[in-house]
């Protein structure tokens, strides 16, 4: 299988609903910059309380989260919220440990161990969400054509 062209600028997200929660403000805004230059509509929390709180009132497509933010870890949060809620939406963890299996298990779909390369981040979108962009478009461009 080919290798998929994916830049900033690929409008991956386009129409997705994203919750970014993220207590570091340089990181907050990288993430943000490239989720919206993807064509993300994204909303932004800082605690775990604000995580709660945006997925009780709103729908989304995406949680992109620092596992360790206070005052409720990662693990913690997404394991209560995929029991209670049921929710399909997608999660991806980031974390400057390896909580990689125990962040899996707990419901995350894919999970970055910081630093976090620019390549290393769409890659995961794009395995979170091509699936669908080829349901929509019907092809995705790839390096071989």
């Amino acid at each position: 299988m080919a290798t998929p062209l994916i830049t900033i600028s690929t409008p991956l997200l386009l129409g997705k609903r994203i919750l970014l929660a993220e207590d570091n403000e340089v990181a907050q805004q990288q993430f943000l910059i490239m989720l919206r230059r993807m064509g993300g509509d994204v909303d932004t929390a800082t605690t775990g309380l604000q995580v709660l709180e945006a997925l009780e009132k709103e729908r989304f497509d995406l949680l992109v989260l620092d596992i360790q933010l206070p005052p409720i870890h990662g693990i913690e949060l997404v394991r209560n919220f995929r029991r209670e809620s049921g929710s399909e939406m997608k999660i991806l963890g980031l974390s400057s440990m390896d909580y990689k299996g125990r962040a899996i298990g707990a419901g995350m779909d894919v999970v970055l161990i910081r630093p976090v390369e620019t390549y290393a981040f769409l890659s995961a979108l794009h395995q979170l969400f091509a699936e669908e962009r080829v349901q929509h478009s019907g092809e995705i461009q790839t390096a071989n054509g």
